[in-house]
């Protein structure tokens, strides 16, 4: 069996909490579709997830501990969460079991710790929109509108792009939840500093969403910087300053840029 890879800390850090999964396949697929093509891709090695510490044990042995080691599919086929109401979705602790082929060997259980999803296999999965209902009044647009669409051809809608007030507030409640579910970087490790705030996943979430398959093609890191400082004004949030704007607009821009 081959080694499991380790995960370097800054780039666990940008992965995506499980609850940020959740957010953003139920705003694109329903439920029984987007979990069970979750499932599949993990197993054919196209959406990867990590644990920031995962505890082994087998009967009485001693545990074994982990720290951002990548959970193969063996982790997954037998104990991944299958209902809405599973805490997995908002806490991102979850006991998985490898089950051993010998009746001589005991099962293995691990438990895991802050469960992160590699983001690029997460936004692979999540399909061009041709049309959606226009939303509410009560929203906050990342772009103005684009031209009205030629009656020929289906064009990608910019509504795709457009925020629910009532969904951010909702994605707020979540993150002040026990493990800060939604929170994609770190606070700084500056002592005595600011506290990082909780929009920057959804900023993020929602800049990259029109990057992967909107019209946002941006040519320098500083549209990046500009979109997400857009994004969260429109929001009703103070614009975060010049090095915080940065730091995120380099991390979605080296994302994208291949």
């Amino acid at each position: 069996m081959a080694k499991p890879k380790l995960i370097a800390e800054d780039e666990f850090d940008r992965w995506l909490s499980p609850a940020a999964v959740y957010i953003a396949m139920q705003d694109h697929l329903s439920t029984r579709i987007w979990r069970p093509l979750l499932l599949k891709r993990m197993e054919d090695g196209e959406v990867f997830a990590a644990a920031r510490k995962a505890v082994y044990r087998v009967g009485n042995e001693p545990e074994q501990v982990a720290f951002r080691e990548q959970l193969g599919w063996d982790h997954w086929k037998e104990s991944a969460p299958k209902h809405d109401n599973s805490p997995f979705w908002e806490s991102g602790d979850i006991v998985l079991t490898i089950r051993s082929n010998s009746r001589y060997v005991q099962d293995i259980k691990v438990s895991c710790v802050d469960v992160r999803f590699e983001p690029k296999g997460i936004m692979a999965m999540i399909p061009p929109v041709a049309a959606l209902p226009r939303p509410p009044a009560h929203v906050v647009k990342l772009h103005p509108d684009p031209p009205a669409p030629t009656p020929a051809a289906p064009t990608f809608n910019a509504d795709a792009a457009y925020i629910h007030i009532n969904a951010l507030e909702t994605m707020n409640e979540a993150l002040r939840s026990e493990v800060s579910a939604l929170k994609v970087t770190p606070a700084p490790r500056h002592p005595g500093g600011k506290p990082s705030h909780p929009y920057w996943e959804e900023a993020i979430l929602r800049v990259a969403h029109q990057m992967h398959l909107g019209d946002f093609k941006p040519q320098r890191q500083a549209d990046v910087a500009r979109a997400l400082a857009d994004w969260i004004v429109a929001a009703g949030h103070e614009e975060p300053g010049p090095t915080a704007l940065k730091t995120r607009a380099k991390l979605v821009f080296d994302l994208f840029r291949d």
